[in-house]
């Protein structure tokens, strides 16, 4: 007999409250094929690495609000990948950031291969 281990239909996690574990969400690289090639999101991501955890122990350790610093750790790379992005495709990659926008998902389902736009 076979038993179906999805995430949805085990009761410890249903009992915990984890309604949207396993939900797949879309995958830019599928979108855009050229992201395999690009840099730009190493580049950010890279931006003094484990900056997230930093700020957040910050704030919490010297009860400072989170909120500032961590939009400015949103924006600070932001940048580094829309500008890479961009020098990217100006040598003829197809990147952009909305090769990362999914408006038609909805986070709590998934996201199968016939809702990516078609090219």
């Amino acid at each position: 007999m076979a038993t179906s281990w999805a995430l949805g239909a085990d009761p410890a996690t249903s009992a915990l409250g984890c309604r949207f574990a396993g939900v797949r969400s879309p995958e830019p690289l599928l979108k855009c094929r050229d992201l395999q090639k690009s840099q730009a999101f190493q580049k950010a991501a890279s931006l003094h690495p484990n900056w997230e955890w930093q700020v957040m122990v910050d704030a919490i350790v010297n009860n400072k609000p989170l909120k500032p610093i961590a939009d400015q750790l949103v924006a600070t790379r932001q940048k580094a990948l829309t500008s890479t992005l961009q020098q990217e495709a100006g040598t003829g990659l197809h990147v952009s950031t909305d090769c990362f926008t999914f408006s038609n998902w909805n986070y709590d389902q998934n996201y199968n291969a016939s809702d990516y736009p078609q090219s």
